[in-house]
């Protein structure tokens, strides 16, 4: 058993627990493969199919309006509205309709319903609309409408199976992994970062040369001279003597991105193997972040080409293998920033029966201060009727006298804190089921 204690853990803090182990095996040797079958798909055709007469489904989104306080000016806010499908199914965003407390002025009016405007919204994804700025001394607070509804295609694809005689294959690969000294840094703010690279032969084959390329994002500064790197292999092969290093742009400008370009052995000087079987390769160097915007999203990915013998007689012909990381992979460079951040959030999917509706409103307080008297006010059609509810509420006639106002007080929410309100409604017996009235105007 492996015990970790951790003395404290703040709220949205993480930490990385790295466990290294060494596996050492009896006995590594290459085996025949017997029988093979191999299995893939052809796309796009279809011997048989089935034609589909009818097709509904319910649909899954949510939709909130991001308001932020602007870094340069307190009072000044920005806002942007966001909509994601959480259905399995594509989404057509149709329309939305943003407006002030008192339905005055409108800050977005799309129409997205002609051919040429359409929106399409894939499964999991997120459309975020171009953002504009309120100058007020309070969370400035929205009316929003949205229409949207799911999409379906068709997609047609034949599996092909293929079998043959045992044959014998040399194993290629490489186990990589990229890192950084610091996970966490300050927005704005100029920081010293330590980039550790690790490549391993974990094939059974020797690796002729390797090209390693390195992506240094914009707002980050490259190294400045070649001997900022320090490059070594656990056997301790001089690796100096057969490497070139290329930075494009050959500049110091954070404001644009740098490729780092590393050839390992790629000229031939060096007869040998630049990485026998189970050897690895490490390669340090230090770059700078001179000024990360924390609403940015950076990503540091690498790519790494392994040149391989075709044939162990002649060593002048190769094969090369790309790899790269995945985005799960690389390393995440979190940006800290202290600054008002909430986010209101509307859901709604369906009850437990086919009239009723379940409505989720979820704040999210992602700032590092505690909010306090948090009003919500939605509105739901006449037709509906609220049944019960996870938080005290008051229910009234709206303004227009069109519609029925649910009012909500939440007393706090701490920092990094969300708060959720639910309440279920239901379709009053001989109303017509109108699904756009469910989204209705929030206001918070």
């Amino acid at each position: 058993n492996i015990i970790c204690s951790i003395k404290e853990l703040k709220p949205n803090e993480k930490i990385n627990i790295v466990i290294f182990a060494d596996i050492n095996l009896k006995e590594k040797k290459i085996i025949g493969t017997g029988r093979i079958q191999l299995s893939y798909l052809y796309k796009d055709y279809l011997i048989s199919g089935i034609d589909f007469k009818d097709f509904t489904a319910y649909s899954h989104a949510i939709h909130a309006i991001k308001i932020k306080e602007k870094e340069t000016e307190p009072n000044l806010w920005e806002c942007s509205l966001i909509f994601k499908n959480n259905s399995d199914l594509d989404m057509e965003l149709r329309s939305i309709l943003v407006l002030d407390e008192k339905k005055q002025n409108k800050f977005i009016d799309l129409d997205l319903s002609s051919e040429n405007s359409k929106k399409i919204v894939k499964p999991g994804e997120k459309f975020v609309s171009k953002g504009w700025e309120v100058k007020d001394d309070n969370e400035p607070k929205y009316y929003r409408k949205l229409g949207y509804s799911i999409t379906h295609k068709i997609e047609n694809s034949t599996k092909i199976t293929i079998r043959f005689d045992e044959d014998i294959f040399e194993i290629v690969d490489l186990d990589i992994s990229k890192r950084f000294s610091e996970t966490e840094i300050k927005s704005f703010e100029e920081a010293e970062i330590e980039s550790f690279i690790n490549i391993k032969n974990i094939g059974t084959i020797s690796v002729k040369g390797l090209m390693i390329i390195d992506v240094i994002p914009s707002d980050f500064r490259p190294p400045s001279k070649l001997s900022d790197f320090k490059i070594r292999t656990s056997l301790g092969k001089k690796v100096s003597e057969n490497l070139k290093i290329k930075i494009s742009p050959n500049n110091q400008d954070p404001t644009v991105p740098h490729i780092i370009e590393l050839k390992i052995n790629l000229d031939g000087t060096y007869s040998d193997a630049i990485l026998d079987v189970n050897e690895f390769l490490e390669i340090r160097y230090q770059f700078n972040a001179i000024s990360p915007d924390y609403n940015k999203t950076y990503e540091f990915p690498l790519n790494i080409n392994s040149y391989y013998p075709k044939e162990k007689i002649n060593t002048q012909n190769y094969y090369c293998i790309e790899n790269s990381l995945s985005k799960n992979e690389q390393p995440d460079l979190k940006i800290l920033h202290l600054r008002r951040d909430l986010l209101i959030s509307k859901e709604i999917f369906p009850g437990r029966t086919v009239d009723e509706f379940v409505i989720n409103i979820i704040i999210n307080n992602n700032s590092n201060i505690e909010l306090n008297d948090i009003n919500i006010k939605d509105t739901i059609s006449k037709s509906f009727e609220l049944l019960n509810s996870n938080v005290k509420y008051t229910i009234s006639e709206s303004e227009s006298g069109e519609d029925m106002t649910i009012s909500v007080t939440l007393d706090r929410i701490l920092p990094y804190q969300e708060s959720e309100i639910r309440y279920y409604v239901k379709n009053k017996s001989g109303e017509k089921i109108d699904y756009d009235e469910l989204e209705s105007f929030i206001f918070g």
